[in-house]
């Protein structure tokens, strides 16, 4: 940089270094011109991007000329983009406001792309004449700033200043923001040291003297190092996770302004960082929220507190979607609120799924509501049947028994075996109503379940059969210990059916054998009734388990197709199945599983 100084007029515009932050300071619009000319062309010579923000409507035409004189391929450059003349209302002023974050960040995504495209750096100036009184309080503070932005960066940047505009105060404050001042004196071009640079170099006299005394505690100051490179991994981290999360993140100030989005965000709305900086996060209301919601938000966040709660917003393209949020306030030290965090999880399909479970529930309601309807009225057909048909049945069968024993000397063997048939008929008509009535009532009753031992049951069921019919020699095999979780009235009914249907198709067998054990099906234990009876053809399985249908005549076997109907339901309202195997004269087998 002492080398740099020793330099003058054009010199000092052709060589200065990465870094450098000039200002300019101009009386007439030749002295403007006479600066920019070789500022660009010594900046074209070194493969540098060059940015002119301007609002001067003569300055331009009158230097692009001069450019066109000593530069003959300036217009080809032009094209090429090589250098880029913009307004600078389109850089400082988006909808008329001087942003300084947002004129910041076009600096630095400018050099990025410059960089990015093969350029050694980017060379820029602007002229401040866009510039309001009510904006340069904010626009020092900027200067400030963008001076740092510079310093650290592959740029070199002269801002220019009128002083036909600048009063004594403001061409202070230039002094003060910038680290060389450039302006003509009696035709010639000099640099003149801002009182900035005076300080840099004053406190680079201080930082001489402490580096001696810090060379003294290099080991103290090595683990100095260490610290901020451990931070800085951890920030790494920390910015890596939000940038991969699954969840959106928007950061925004204290009044609600977006500074940040992660990616998360662009990829469920639609919408660019760039697009939303700058903006409020109401952005995406999508007015289904109602008002009072984001007032209670505000309020809570702004008194400190977090905020959780779900939206309707909108993405970029209209369609509407469902988060749900979570908003924090971030503190100074002092607890001072400077940010909100807001993450937020989209949960649509989730949303879509409850309204589908929502509409499905109330349908259920509905059918259950009509089949508790359907089960009042088979209570009361079932009340009818129980009190108005039964009676006349026992009165056919009482008379029909007292014709048989008072008038059996006057009856002919036809007439008694007309009344007989007719008692028969009334018997198995009385039967079917009782059948009828159980398998009712086995719908209806209510489940009590508790642990049972299946193997004693099984064996009572049994002894129960051979002592009905003694003369009978039937082998029973009874696996022993198994157990399930049952209602034990239900399951005797259940047992007593398959039990009894094993027995009485056993009957033709001259060594007959019943089983009960237990087998696997998808993993779950399921019991089984197997006998070696006359069995039946898988043909007709379809017909096996409905009421009233049976597979053999009344005339080869007794029964009225009840049973095993009522076994299904009293396995179904265990939450299990029931399904059979069977082959003619090879007996059949009866498996079911009980829901633990």
């Amino acid at each position: 940089m002492t080398e740099f100084l020793r330099k003058t007029g054009i010199e000092i515009i052709g060589n200065a270094p990465w870094g450098t932050h000039f200002c300019q300071l101009y009386q007439t619009k030749e002295d403007l011109v006479d600066l920019l000319v070789p500022y660009f062309k010594s900046g074209l010579a070194s493969n540098e991007f060059c940015m002119w923000l301007t609002s001067e409507p003569l300055a331009v035409p009158e230097a692009v000329d001069a450019m066109k004189k000593t530069i003959p391929d300036f217009e080809s450059l032009l094209a090429m983009k090589k250098i880029e003349i913009v307004p600078s209302e389109e850089w400082y002023l988006k909808d008329g406001i001087f942003e300084k974050k947002r004129a910041i960040n076009i600096w630095i995504n400018k050099l990025n792309q410059a960089l990015k495209n093969g350029y050694e750096g980017m060379r820029i100036t602007d002229n401040t004449t866009w510039l309001k009184k009510k904006d340069w309080k904010n626009f020092t503070d900027y200067e400030e700033v963008i001076d740092s932005v510079i310093d650290a960066n592959q740029i070199i940047a002269i801002c220019s200043y009128s002083l036909n505009r600048c009063n004594a105060y403001e061409i202070t404050d230039v002094f003060r923001n910038h680290q060389f001042a450039l302006m003509k004196r009696e035709g010639k071009l000099e640099i003149v040291e801002s009182s900035k640079q005076k300080d840099v170099k004053a406190a680079l006299r201080i930082s001489e003297k402490r580096l001696c005394k810090l060379a003294n505690s290099l080991g103290e100051y090595s683990q100095l190092v260490t610290a901020l490179k451990k931070s800085e991994e951890r920030l790494c981290k920390f910015s890596s996770a939000i940038e991969q999360s699954p969840c959106s993140v928007i950061i925004t100030n204290n009044e609600g302004v977006i500074e940040y989005v992660n990616p998360k965000f662009s990829q469920l709305t639609g919408y660019t960082r760039d697009e939303v900086a700058g903006n409020n996060a109401r952005i995406l209301k999508s007015g289904k929220t109602p008002a009072e919601e984001y007032k209670r938000l505000w309020s809570t966040i702004t008194s400190g507190n977090i905020w959780k709660g779900e939206f309707v917003n909108k993405k970029k393209n209209g369609e509407l979607y469902w988060e749900l949020a979570s908003v924090s306030p971030v503190k100074d030290p002092e607890g001072r609120i400077t940010h909100f965090v807001a993450i937020k999880e989209d949960i649509t399909e989730r949303k879509q799924v409850e309204n589908e479970l929502r509409r499905q529930r109330d349908k259920l309601e509905h059918i259950t509501s009509q089949l508790t309807a359907a089960n009042k009225e088979l209570e009361a057909f079932c009340y009818s049947v129980s009190h108005d048909l039964r009676a006349p049945l026992r009165s056919i069968d009482g008379f029909s028994k007292a014709l048989i024993e008072d008038y059996a000397d006057r009856l002919d063997d036809e007439g008694k075996n007309h009344l007989l048939r007719v008692r028969a008929a009334s018997q198995r008509m009385g039967q079917l109503i009782e059948d009828l009535l159980n398998l009712s009532r086995i719908t209806q009753a209510g489940m009590y379940r508790k642990t049972i031992n299946l193997s004693e049951l099984v064996a009572t069921v049994a002894s129960e059969l051979q002592e009905r019919q003694p003369e009978r020699k039937v082998e029973f095999i009874i696996s022993r210990g198994l157990v399930a979780n049952a209602d034990p009235r239900l399951l005797k009914i259940a047992l007593e059916n398959l039990l009894g249907n094993a027995w009485k198709y056993t009957k033709p067998c001259s060594e007959a054998k019943i089983e009960f054990g237990v087998t696997q099906h998808n993993g779950k234990p399921a019991y089984f009734v197997r006998d070696n009876g006359v069995g039946f053809d898988m043909t007709y399985i379809g017909r096996l388990f409905v009421a009233f249908q049976r597979l053999h005549s009344a005339n080869e076997f007794e029964g009225t197709g009840i049973g095993l109907a009522t076994v299904q339901r009293i396995i179904h309202r265990h939450g299990g199945q029931i399904w059979a195997e069977g082959e003619i004269g090879k007996g059949a087998v009866f498996y079911f599983t009980i829901q633990e």
